[in-house]
């Protein structure tokens, strides 16, 4: 059961005066080394404070405000829990008078703490540096190549959106299965035109008919591109599409090398001619999250040269030789020519030398 709003707040006092109790006591009982060190990492973990407005709460010197208590409600609520503005300020004095004790008991310079601390300021660089990235930041360089990569997108012709049902039928397709093939997509196609399908009810077709496409060998598929007049596709193919003249019409059946193909007609896709500096735009934001991930790998390049890191590979593959050996050692498996002996059984030379 929980104590009420009054009894908790009476808690978090008492644990306010303990805490700042053991603090007064850190100085006389620890030395002056302990009582700068003490100071020190209060420091560190003290924020500043801007606008005194916003204070809401203090735990000894250290400040709580409501930017703070505003986080801890969305972060409870991003878990599925719901906390009340002073529900939240409790937990955020909780946390402070644990941290405040753990400093006073010099847990700050715990070979974990400064680990999990380094880490800490590690992801906080890292977001930093990639909330300051826009897509107004990519270099030019960067957003040519993207255009240029993706030319055809910015600079073709008139094209037809299209999905298409092929049974599959090439030169090696023997004669009598050739027929087979001109047959079963014949049939589709009149199915296909007994009435007015749309584009799912359409790709669902071959679905109808899968039984029969299995019993006669045929293979069936639905697929869905973009094609030009000239240059994207073979030219019966594309003769065939550009017939048909508007969205859910539907050709006859068109034989390729491919096979033979019933055409469904999407959209018609309007010409292009965009020069970059037209679309720069839009190709920023097109190409940004892989441009801020090339440009911070570009910046970790350059703080691995700053900080002259290096990798002594020789050391490196020596290490993991010896965790490999302990790891066998230790699942009781014998090194190269070793031989693993049950448990009990004594080794033929033992018994020799008895």
């Amino acid at each position: 059961m929980r104590p009420p709003p009054t009894t908790r707040a009476a808690a978090v006092a008492a644990a306010v005066a303990t805490a700042l109790a053991c603090a007064l006591c850190a100085g006389g009982c620890g030395g002056a080394q302990h009582g700068q060190r003490l100071t020190d990492d209060r420091a560190a973990f003290t924020p500043t404070v801007k606008d005194p407005s916003q204070v809401v709460a203090r735990v000894g010197t250290t400040p709580i405000l409501a930017s703070d208590v505003r986080a801890q409600i969305v972060a409870a609520r991003a878990q599925g829990k719901t906390l009340s503005r002073r529900e939240a300020l409790e937990q955020l004095i909780t946390f402070e008078l644990l941290a405040q004790e753990a400093l006073r008991r010099g847990m700050g310079r715990i070979k974990a703490v400064r680990a999990e601390r380094k880490r800490a300021m590690a992801a906080q660089l890292a977001l930093a540096w990639r909330e300051q990235f826009t897509p107004e930041k990519i270099p030019m360089r960067l957003v040519r190549r993207a255009y240029l990569a993706n030319l055809a997108a910015y600079r073709r012709p008139v094209g037809r959106e299209v999905t298409h049902i092929v049974v599959i039928a090439n030169r090696k397709t023997p004669k009598d299965k050739m027929l087979a093939a001109a047959r079963f997509a014949k049939k589709l196609r009149a199915i296909a035109a007994s009435g007015k399908l749309s584009r799912e009810e359409f790709k669902q077709l071959p679905t109808l008919r899968a039984k029969q496409a299995k019993k006669l060998g045929l293979e069936v598929r639905v697929e869905n591109l973009v094609t030009a007049r000239r240059g994207t596709t073979v030219r019966p193919f594309a003769d065939a599409t550009f017939a048909l003249r508007k969205p859910g019409d539907i050709s006859k059946v068109v034989q390729t090398r491919f096979g033979f193909h019933i055409i469904y007609l999407v959209q018609e896709i309007p010409a292009r001619d965009d020069p970059l500096a037209r679309v720069e735009h839009e190709v920023r934001q097109k190409v940004f999250d892989q441009a801020r991930r090339i440009e911070f790998e570009g910046w970790l390049a350059k703080l691995f040269g700053q900080y002259a890191a290096h990798v002594d590979e020789g050391a490196l593959a020596a290490a993991m030789k010896r965790q490999k050996t302990a790891s066998r050692s230790k699942a009781g498996v014998p090194s190269r020519g070793g031989r693993r002996s049950r448990p009990g059984q004594r080794s033929r030379r033992g018994q020799l030398g008895r």
